[in-house]
């Protein structure tokens, strides 16, 4: 038993001889060139070579298909998923990859920085702001995960204000010191402020006022008997907010 090939316009042909057909071989024509004959003899053709022209958008579609289906199974996934940190406070984040044995990602954030191990660091702001941070594969730049995260504002420091008093020396000569009283109205009540010991000379301050208060002093002198005056004119103050 022999075979024999032919070819024709790409179609390599090969011919299985039959037995039991005839030794004569009629004649086959390709399907584009009718006028071009392929012989065989004795037996059946069978053709083992596509056109060239096929193979050339074959294969790009088969490579496309296998890569599709490649990206299909990679996944990204990112921990935490959700963080709160202060302003310019720092998170770590993690990303893990399946379908594909390359862990490698990128990182990026919408605001502040991340280093290339995931080392979020938050920008300095002002009011409560959203930042996102996303890791994507490198095997397939559509493939990310992003975790959000929640940068709180700095609180404002706290503005302290004080009132700084001053009087007369009081006309007695046995002056011992003085007490400070303080109240919310003008006419009163009011209530001594130094609480440690009198005040010896005639400048007090008062660094126990709020912000954006109106407070109203008194004076009175106390004796060398312990003897205390009357309160002395009063005097305003308007302490600024903040």
């Amino acid at each position: 038993m022999t075979s024999s090939s032919l070819s024709a316009r790409g179609i390599q042909v090969i011919c299985f001889p039959l037995l039991a057909f005839p030794a004569e071989a009629p004649s086959i024509r390709t399907p584009d060139s009718p006028s071009r004959d392929l012989q065989y003899s004795n037996g059946f053709c069978h053709a083992s070579k596509m056109r060239k022209s096929f193979l050339t958008v074959l294969i790009p579609l088969l490579s496309s298909l296998l890569a599709t289906g490649a990206s299909k199974r990679v996944q990204v996934a990112i921990t935490p998923t959700a963080a709160t940190v202060p302003s310019a406070g720092s998170q770590q984040f993690s990303a893990s990859v399946s379908g594909t044995s390359n862990q490698a990602v990128t990182w990026s954030a919408s605001a502040g920085t991340v280093s290339s191990n995931g080392s979020f660091i938050a920008p300095a702001v002002t009011q409560n702001t959203i930042v996102y941070v996303k890791a994507t594969s490198i095997v397939d730049l559509r493939k990310a995960a992003t975790a959000s995260v929640t940068v709180t504002a700095a609180s404002m420091p706290t503005t302290q204000h004080i009132v700084d008093l001053g009087w007369n020396n009081a006309s007695s000569a046995n002056i011992s010191g003085y007490n400070v009283y303080r109240g919310t109205n003008s006419s009163g009540p009011y209530g001594k402020i130094n609480s440690v010991g009198l005040v010896a000379s005639t400048l007090y301050t008062d660094a126990s006022v709020k912000s954006g208060q109106t407070y109203y002093y008194v004076v009175t002198a106390v004796d060398s008997s312990g003897a205390e005056s009357g309160y002395s004119n009063v005097s305003q103050a308007v302490v600024p907010s903040p």
